[in-house]
């Protein structure tokens, strides 16, 4: 009895389910057919010249189909393919990100390929001799990855981020079974200088903090144009500030310590620094607290600064004038709680010499009498009731209190009881600098 075999069988090219020939396959196998009976025939007439010159005609033709398809392939690719479809190696969504500069077209962060360094261990024939020429080559490779990787099998990333002289001497080894892949790597040229409002970007492509994420669509389309992307700071105002900053922080002993500089007719950031500071490059050793951007994310009670968002109120509400009198001989009293002045005059003094001694007494009063809806009015109009308007995705929301009764009045009168970010202290500043527009923080070139 004759056992069948009913296992699958592919069928051979050109040959259908049924096992018939396609008409294509048809010709092409006759026609070979009666090419190799013409050399039969050559040989059989003892003419055997004549039977190479064919051989060698018909391997001409053949290459010279071959050329000319591959030439048409690549005029069509270069000339008439759509843009998207050229390079189609390269992922489409692997995308550049651009340039970023200050507004004066000075470099902040750029793009610079790196490579990603794979290994096939199937294709390596010494795996021992391949292990120890790659870590003499590239130090830095993990030992205990590189050896799981070679002991695997299967293609795998065994290291990111290689420059360009690191990839070329791991190639100058001529070992089989590793490759190189490209990536685009951020780099930032200034170090530590801006570094909380560049922010950073990932191996990615995607902004993850700063400027890097607020604009990080528009960056990656500047890339796409071949063009850079400018923000509002000027690097030598930022210089400057950050020097300054500096000096004064440790000079104060201070834990940290923010610098922002805007122009408050346009809104436009020219500087802004956070100390202390750290480097994209090595994070990890930042001190504690050092990545945060304070000048956008910290809280603080601002204190007697805010006593001139108090007087501005008054002024234009029209409940005082600078020649209103306010009685600061003695406490003001408030339920229990009495409320005194640090540097005490003991008099009655105008709302003018109220502000220039940063008497508690006088703006308490003066809170007082306006009430919490027109504080709170003032306070929304200032934005100081909500989170800055700036790009910036860190922009923190402010801490407020929950309620607006008489104590809490003379608490904000003279900055105490409101915690928010100094980002939102500077808006409302411009806002009393520039003739009484509310014009929102940007970091985008005017």
């Amino acid at each position: 009895m004759t056992v069948q075999d009913h296992r699958y069988h592919r069928p051979a090219p050109g040959v259908d389910l049924q096992g018939r020939l396609s008409p294509f396959w048809r010709w092409l196998s006759e026609l070979v057919w009666r090419l190799e009976h013409g050399f039969e025939r050559a040989r059989a007439d003892a003419r055997p010249e004549e039977d190479t010159r064919v051989r060698i005609f018909l391997i001409l033709i053949v290459f010279s189909c071959v050329f000319a398809g591959l030439a048409l392939g690549a005029s069509y690719r270069a000339l008439l393919a759509p843009a998207g479809a050229r390079g189609s190696g390269a992922s489409p969504d692997a995308l550049v990100r651009g340039d970023l500069t200050d507004r004066n077209g000075e470099l902040l962060a750029i793009n610079i390929v790196h490579y990603g360094l794979y290994i096939d261990p199937a294709e390596i024939w010494d795996r021992g001799l391949a292990y120890r020429q790659l870590r003499r080559a590239l130090p830095r490779i993990p030992a205990e990855r590189l050896r799981r990787v070679l002991d695997g099998d299967r293609r795998l990333i065994v290291l990111t981020g290689l420059t360009p002289q690191e990839k070329a001497a791991v190639h100058d080894l001529a070992l089989g079974g590793v490759t190189f892949e490209p990536e685009d790597r951020r780099a930032y040229p200034l170090g530590t200088s801006a570094v909380h409002l560049i922010g950073d970007a990932d191996t990615g492509g995607q902004g993850i903090s700063g400027a890097e994420l607020a604009f990080n669509d528009e960056i990656r389309a500047a890339g796409q144009r071949g063009e850079s992307f400018p923000l509002s700071i000027d690097l030598r105002v930022q210089g400057v500030v950050e020097n300054e900053l500096a000096a004064a922080a440790i000079k104060n002993q201070a834990k940290g310590a923010v610098a922002i500089v805007t122009d408050v007719q346009t809104g436009e950031v020219l500087a802004m620094a956070s100390w202390p500071n750290f480097s994209q490059s090595n994070r990890g050793a930042a001190p504690d607290g050092a990545t945060l951007n304070r000048a956008v994310s910290g809280h603080y009670e601002m204190g007697s600064v805010f006593k001139t968002f108090t007087v501005a109120a008054g002024l234009d509400t029209g409940r005082a004038d600078m020649g209103t009198l306010f009685d600061a001989s003695e406490a003001f009293q408030i339920g229990d709680r009495k409320i005194k002045d640090f540097h005490a005059q003991n008099r009655v003094m105008t709302l003018e010499e109220v502000y220039l001694h940063s008497s508690n007494i006088g703006t308490s009063q003066l809170a007082v009498q306006m009430g919490p809806d027109t504080m709170r009015d003032y306070f929304r109009r200032l934005g100081l009731l909500d989170a800055s308007t700036i790009e910036l995705k860190e922009s923190a929301r402010p801490v407020l209190p929950r309620r607006w009764d008489n104590s809490t009045l003379a608490s904000l009168s003279f900055g105490y009881g409101i915690m928010i970010t100094p980002a939102q202290m500077v808006q409302a500043m411009g806002a009393l600098t520039n003739g009484g527009r509310m014009v929102p923080l940007s970091l985008r070139r005017g």
